[in-house]
This record gives C-alpha cells, sequence and structure tokens, in this order.
C-alpha cells in the first residue's frame, strides 16, 4: 500500500490506519480489506490504484479515467461504479454499510474517521422509503455526493 499516493487521492488517515492494521471485527472489517487479491487478476495490468477489497471485489482509483471505479476481480472488464470523487465512492460504501445495519451513531462516527461528509443525508433520505424507492435513491445518491 502505497500511503501517499493514497492520501494524494484524498484518502483519510481512518481508512490508511484500518488499513494497516486490518482488524477484522472493526467497523470496516468486511467491507474495507487490504487490497492484495488484485495482484493476481487482470486488472494489474492497468493503471491503477487499488484502494481496498472485500472478498474478490476490488475498489480502485482509474488513472486513465481519474474515476473511483469498483470490480469483481473475477471480471474485471465490468465496473459496477464508476465515480468522480472519492466523496461518490464513499458513499456507496457508506449504502453498503447502511445495508449491513450498521447503528446510525456508529455509521455518523465511522463517517467523520474516515471524512464522509454526506452521512447525515444518507440517514436522513433513506428512513422510511420503501423498497422500491430506497433502490432509486440507492443509484442515485454517490452520484449526488460528487460535489
Amino acid at each position: 500500500m502505497n500511503e501517499t499516493v493514497l492520501r494524494d487521492l484524498g484518502i483519510f488517515e481512518g481508512i490508511l490506519q484500518h488499513l494497516r492494521v486490518s482488524e477484522p471485527s472493526s467497523l470496516l472489517g468486511f467491507r474495507v480489506q487490504p487490497a492484495r487479491r488484485w495482484r493476481s487478476s487482470p486488472i494489474a495490468q492497468r493503471s491503477i490504484v487499488p484502494l481496498w477489497e472485500c472478498g474478490t471485489v476490488l475498489t480502485y482509483f482509474d488513472q486513465s479515467s481519474a474515476t473511483y471505479r469498483r470490480c469483481s476481480l473475477e471480471g474485471p472488464k465490468t465496473d459496477w461504479f464508476s465515480y468522480r470523487s472519492l466523496q461518490a465512492a464513499l458513499a456507496r460504501l457508506f449504502i453498503d454499510l447502511y445495508e449491513d445495519e450498521l447503528p446510525d451513531e456508529e455509521m455518523l462516527a465511522l463517517a467523520k474517521t474516515v471524512g464522509f461528509r454526506y452521512a447525515e443525508r444518507l440517514i436522513t433520505e433513506s428512513a422510511g422509503l420503501n423498497r422500491e424507492a430506497y433502490h432509486v435513491w440507492a443509484s442515485a445518491f454517490p452520484q449526488a455526493c460528487e460535489a
């Protein structure tokens, strides 16, 4: 892990510390693991900065397009998302944590630690949405955090 490059991309110290220690029992333990498996995937041939992994899923910065992306290491030609900002990629991470039923208080504290500015908005906007409305909202929310 090249911490200087990650810092230059805006990765907060809270995520860097988590990646250094990688405690499975921490709030980020499952969703944010040190990026290691990507080296044995075809994506290693591309110009990327790996941010973190979750099993065989990689979140990374694509240097050629200056976008934050996520893909499966088993099929890296298809990105699951592509955002222009780290805040949008963090929004997707926090939606995953919300869906994992991380309590609101813990989510807000974690957001401060990792520099995610839209946690309160995520909690407020997602509360009370029915299933269909939630899926529409969850698809659109990260783009709303691009600014």
